[in-house]
């Protein structure tokens, strides 16, 4: 299958987009500028992302780096699921992360994301609850969680 460049469209009023996507039964083997996190809560899945495939039980948590070639994380799965995705805008790391000396554990991680990171445990349940908060914030307080989400992540 040819892999394929994800045009993203975020609101020009904010840094992010959050959604939950059901592409199910399409094999979509794309790539994208902007950097993703994406919750996935399935019985089970298949976890494709650069050179690696591996099964996921219950539930993924995943941070994919710039232009990291990935699988749509719900293809395949014939159970109910829940997904949720934010993808930041391309340059987030350089406008918004890197200048601020606070962040640069955010800035490590995000650089580190180019690989594809999995998170698990305690630090995957606590930002689940911040994911499913975003939903309902408006725009500034939304961008807070992410921010508080990406911290969580670094450390």
């Amino acid at each position: 299958m040819k892999i394929v460049k994800e045009e993203i469209v975020i609101d020009q009023h904010s840094s992010f987009k959050v959604f939950s996507p059901r592409l199910k039964n399409y094999f979509y083997w794309h790539y994208h500028p902007e950097i993703e996190l994406v919750f996935v809560e399935a019985t089970n899945g298949i976890r494709h992302v650069g050179k690696n495939i591996s099964d996921f039980e219950g539930s993924d948590l995943l941070l994919i780096g710039s232009n990291v070639p990935h699988l749509n994380f719900d293809y395949g799965i014939e159970t109910d699921y829940h997904q949720i995705v934010i993808q930041l805008r391309d340059n987030f790391l350089e406008s918004n992360i890197a200048p601020v000396p606070e962040y640069r554990h955010i800035t490590k991680l995000l650089q580190a994301s180019y690989l594809g990171l999995s998170f698990y445990g305690e630090t995957k349940r606590m930002v689940v609850e911040k994911l499913i908060e975003i939903h309902t914030k408006d725009n500034f307080t939304s961008l807070q969680r992410v921010v508080e989400i990406l911290q969580i992540l670094a450390l």
